[in-house]
């Protein structure tokens, strides 16, 4: 049966209390007795009554929503970060109001401006292309709404939750010269972008520290493709088995699609991993655990992200978090195999060894 209460007023009149009051029970403000809020808010439950935020954020000056912003749920892997996010907002009595861009600046401005005109309580920001001191952001800075950035491209000043891609390096070399690797290449590790430029400072760091040469021991790998999935981590695959392997016997991909692309051309090599080659990928997805072999990987932390931001959101101060990313120890990882130096071409090609007066390739 279709209810017939639209409105506050509606709402008092079946009461037979003031809409002062009932508006205030279902808004929760003080000074109305417990007792009356429940029975406030069992009637708007059993009527199916709920009030008009929009309408309630025009007269008070803010709507109980968190404008989301984020460039899209594949690329960038954000699906369980959302997932997180409206759980956590929703544990503050707030609702979530997402605008995916695509991952136009165009496109991510319009949704703060539009964030603006709804009078949101708050703006959290996902892997923004917006760089600090926008007009659109200075937009909500003028009108006092809390904007929380999570992992932007961009540096930002205000608040800021990132993972430490750095130290996820680290911690992915220090487990390879643990197993006795002195070489490794970066698979669609770019160190000119956002997230690569961290990931390159950690590898150096602690290239330092493990006295590797990191000139020499660290190579990357890249592709112009803007992509960063499965079939890039195959075309990533075989130009290391051309040029890299068997001299370098590990990875460290820029994320798991990239890592198990990248198995799957080892299969097809007959280059078993980790006997071979040791891998080691990055977001710790669902399918990580799942592949063949398990695929060891960095996690990187992404309740406590979404946790921090919301906090700051909703508390404050407006300052920048480090989230500490954690280490997943699987199988595509063992102990570096001894190291050979690559044939000669001509070798491969069938010509005759070098004679003993011949100058001999040396090991790298």
């Amino acid at each position: 049966m279709k209810s017939s209460i639209h409105s506050t007023t509606e709402l008092a009149r079946h009461l037979g209390l003031s809409r002062w009051t009932v508006s205030r029970a279902l808004n929760g403000h003080p000074g109305i007795h417990r007792d009356t809020v429940a029975r406030v808010r069992l009637a708007a439950r059993q009527s199916g009554f709920s009030p008009n935020a929009l309408g309630r954020g025009l007269r008070s000056g803010k709507t109980d929503w968190v404008g989301v912003c984020l460039p899209d749920l594949e690329d960038y892997f954000l699906a369980p970060k959302i997932s997180r996010l409206q759980e956590a907002v929703a544990e503050q009595g707030l609702q979530t109001l997402l605008q995916m861009t695509n991952g136009s600046e165009a496109s991510e401005s319009l949704a703060l401006r539009r964030f603006a005109a709804l009078r949101c309580r708050g703006v959290v920001l996902i892997a923004s292309r917006l760089k600090d001191g926008h007009p659109a952001l200075e937009s909500l800075r003028e009108l006092k709404v809390p904007v929380v950035q999570v992992d932007p491209l961009h540096p930002q000043s205000g608040a800021v939750v990132s993972t430490d891609r750095g130290l996820a390096m680290e911690e992915a070399l220090n487990l390879l010269h643990q197993l006795g690797h002195r070489r490794l290449v970066a698979a669609g590790i770019d160190a000119r972008l956002a997230y690569g430029k961290p990931r390159a400072q950690g590898l150096r760091q602690a290239c330092r520290r493990l006295q590797w040469d990191f000139d020499r021991a660290v190579v990357f790998l890249n592709s112009e493709e803007p992509i960063d999935d499965f079939h890039l981590g195959q075309k990533l695959a075989e130009r290391f088995l051309r040029d890299h392997y068997p001299q370098t016997r590990a990875v460290v991909a820029l994320n798991d699609r990239i890592a198990c692309g990248m198995i799957r051309v080892f299969e097809t090599h007959q280059i078993q991993v980790p006997r071979e080659v040791s891998i080691i990928g990055y977001d710790n997805s669902a399918f990580a655990e799942a592949s063949s072999p398990t695929l060891t990987t960095i996690d990187p932390g992404v309740s406590e992200l979404i946790e921090q931001a919301v906090h700051l959101l909703i508390t404050g101060p407006a300052t920048a978090r480090f989230v500490k990313p954690r280490l997943v120890i699987r199988d595509s990882t063992a102990v570096c195999p001894p190291v050979a130096a690559k044939p000669s071409r001509s070798r491969q090609s069938g010509s005759r060894p070098p004679s003993e007066s011949s100058p001999k390739r040396k090991s790298t």
